[in-house]
């Protein structure tokens, strides 16, 4: 089976992880298949070295053009938009010609990408996968603009015959509310939560040799707004939590300086607001490699997952789990689905609410690492599992 995949976001974080271990769960699971993986050159990149470059035999790379792509929006208005920090989303057009000769054209992650049908090409050879509604529930964050055209391109998805996959019941039901569709237009394949052998080899990063040494609280999430931040630093502010521990952070942007950005600008100011001080009380990594995230995950006395907003829940949620580490989530949907999914028992917040938060986090003797929940006890969903799915849904065409 030939199987193209297609995306020129590569989204350093969920996105990528999530296209990468299934492709590598995929290739294992059946000899037979061969990928074909289409993206930039620097998503190209992202790709070969979240997989490893391994299967060299069975995974093909190709790199596309992309330069055109980003003129479509002026220059003007990019920085107008830039100011008011929002974000445009720029639309990759996906032509005939990268789907043909393919048995199975897939794009696991629809956002930003634009189908253009032909009818040279089986729509029904074709496989999407949504992973959430942010544009359509955070309206402030995006130009009219961007959500005009992201709403264009689903409605226009799903009056085809192209196949719509989605990673939670949350999803669906406000898709269904916002489309006027049927569940039965969907394909749920929730994400995995199993770990996958992560293994951690020896540690070269002294900084962070030194911060595994201390209490604190692990937060591996880039600093888009819908990750909510703004809550970690009010709470993290109080000196009941702030004279015991430190909040580390991980993931694009979290390093905040330099302030190229408005967003790492308006945390910066916050955090001076609040009397935090960078690599005092506040540690942040940017996006580090996996052997690095292990370590800090390994030795967190807890993770938070402050998020207002997700798509099928949360990967560091079970890999924390799975390491015994304390988890304290927002009790948004997506997360309690797959907690509720996996029989996992966590402590939830009100990501609305700092007091919320503040009263979770007294509930742990912190400095003791002395805590109730017994995390490994939960159902896994392994990434050989998404990718059973995903070939029983490709033969069924």
């Amino acid at each position: 089976m030939k199987i193209t995949l297609i995306d020129f976001v590569a989204n350093h974080g969920g996105g990528l992880r999530y296209s990468s271990e299934v492709v590598k769960s995929f290739v294992n699971l059946y000899p037979d298949a061969r990928f074909r993986i289409i993206s930039s050159s620097i998503g190209i990149q992202r790709y070969k070295d979240t997989i490893n470059n391994i299967h060299k035999d069975k995974i093909k790379y190709l790199a596309r053009d992309t330069s055109e792509i980003h003129k479509e929006t002026k220059i003007a208005e990019k920085l107008y938009l830039k100011i008011l920090g929002k974000k445009t989303l720029f639309f990759y057009n996906v032509e005939a010609n990268l789907m043909k000769d393919s048995d199975i054209v897939w794009l696991p992650w629809l956002h930003s990408h634009r189908v253009l049908l032909s009818p040279e090409i089986n729509p029904k050879k074709i496989f999407v996968t949504y992973h959430d509604n942010i544009i359509f529930k955070n309206k402030s964050l995006f130009s009219k603009k961007s959500i005009k055209k992201e709403f264009e391109n689903v409605k226009r998805i799903l009056n085809s015959e192209i196949n719509f996959i989605t990673t939670s019941k949350c999803t669906i039901n406000e898709l269904c509310e916002l489309f006027r569709e049927k569940t039965k237009r969907f394909i749920l394949i929730p994400v995995g939560w199993g770990v996958n052998n992560l293994k951690a080899s020896t540690l070269k990063n002294q900084k962070i040799e030194n911060i595994i040494k201390e209490n604190y609280f692990f937060v591996p999430s880039n600093i888009f707004n819908h990750k909510n931040h703004e809550i970690l630093f009010k709470v993290f502010s109080k000196k009941e939590i702030k004279r015991k521990y430190k909040l580390v952070l991980s993931g694009a942007g979290t390093e905040i300086v330099p302030l190229t950005t408005r967003r790492r600008l308006w945390l910066y100011i916050l955090l001076n607001f609040y009397g935090l001080k960078l690599n005092k009380n506040i540690f942040g990594f940017g996006y580090i490699s996996e052997n690095e995230y292990l370590s800090l995950l390994r030795n967190a006395n807890a993770v938070i997952i402050p998020s207002k907003a997700e798509g099928g829940g949360s990967f560091p949620v079970f890999e924390a789990l799975s390491e015994g580490i304390p988890v304290i989530a927002s009790n948004i949907c997506p997360i309690k689905e797959q907690i509720s999914i996996a029989k996992a028992k966590i402590d939830f917040f009100d990501p609305y609410s700092s007091e919320s938060l503040f009263k979770t986090i007294l509930k742990y003797d912190l400095m003791q690492k002395n805590f109730d929940q017994s995390g490994k006890n939960f159902k896994g969903r392994s990434w050989k599992d998404v990718a059973t799915e995903l070939m029983r849904r490709f033969k069924d065409i």
